[in-house]
């Protein structure tokens, strides 16, 4: 029942603290389950925090102790005004349950007013289970997308977006992300694999062929003689010379690489389709 006065709370929170007492844990929440909302409905916030820390301690469920440490922090920011005390009370919750949205848009609340971003991203990696990759994966982006913004740190944005691929091999925001991430570091053989995964998945033939032109360039940089052929073959056969800049560009790399490697029959084919798409009679 309600307690019915002040007297009656203190000596209910006193016995709280009494964990020598026999059958202490089924006492202990049943009287946190009265003392808690008297407490609440009074405004007697900080006591309050005191009895979910109890309620927190006792529970044998992560996600129920989770829920306990979210009231906390909920409190310390709606009444004690202290997100940096909310911000540890929500850390604690999202590593005991990382799949609760509540819980992370919390954190992201607290983290976004402290302008805490290298503890944010901690906080979120740590919490990361890879045999749950529908949890996993939108919080890998967003451990990459601090890192690549707020963080300025490239090696940990890289190693966040293979992390995420190992879980779901064609995921396109972080394929796009690595894309960027490896140009900017020169990393190109790597790259070129991601560019061939983007390639396969994307939904746009033009978009495509602007991929696989960039896989034929770069093999042509590493030396790839064969590799650079391919990527400027799917171009060439895909798209309409006659009418794309790209598609001409190929045939004319495609040429350039024939001729170097005195390929003559692969030349010839190309030679006349040149000449097929060709608008200048001298050119033809």
């Amino acid at each position: 029942q309600d307690p019915e006065n002040e007297e009656t709370v203190e000596a209910l929170e006193a016995l709280l603290l009494r964990e020598d007492l026999p059958s202490y844990e089924s006492f202990a929440l049943r009287a946190a389950d009265v003392v808690q909302p008297w407490l609440s409905e009074r405004g007697h916030w900080e006591r309050e925090i005191k009895v979910l820390r109890t309620r927190a301690a006792l529970c044998v469920d992560d996600q129920a102790k989770a829920a306990n440490l979210l009231q906390i922090g909920q409190l310390h920011e709606s009444q004690g005004t202290d997100p940096l005390s909310a911000f540890e009370v929500y850390s604690q919750a999202f590593k005991l349950n990382p799949a609760s949205g509540e819980i992370e848009q919390a954190l992201q609340g607290a983290a976004l007013e402290l302008e805490v971003w290298e503890e944010w991203a901690d906080v979120l990696e740590d919490g990361i289970r890879d045999d749950e990759p529908q949890v996993a994966v939108p919080l890998l982006m967003k451990v990459g997308s601090l890192a690549r913004g707020q963080l300025e740190d490239a090696p940990r944005a890289i190693r966040t977006y293979e992390r995420l691929l190992a879980l779901e091999p064609l995921h396109m925001g972080a394929l796009g992300a690595l894309d960027d991430l490896y140009a900017a570091s020169e990393r190109s053989e790597d790259r070129v694999a991601i560019l061939e995964k983007r390639a396969e998945i994307a939904d746009d033939e033009g978009r495509r062929r602007g991929l696989m032109f960039e896989v034929g360039r770069l093999n042509e940089e590493m030396g790839n003689v064969q590799a650079a052929i391919d990527g400027y073959a799917y171009v060439a056969e895909h798209g309409d010379a006659a009418s794309e800049d790209i598609a001409r560009e190929a045939l004319d790399k495609l040429q350039q690489l024939y001729e170097a490697g005195e390929q003559y029959i692969p030349l010839v084919h190309v030679l006349l389709e040149k000449a097929e798409v060709a608008s200048d009679e001298d050119e033809k």
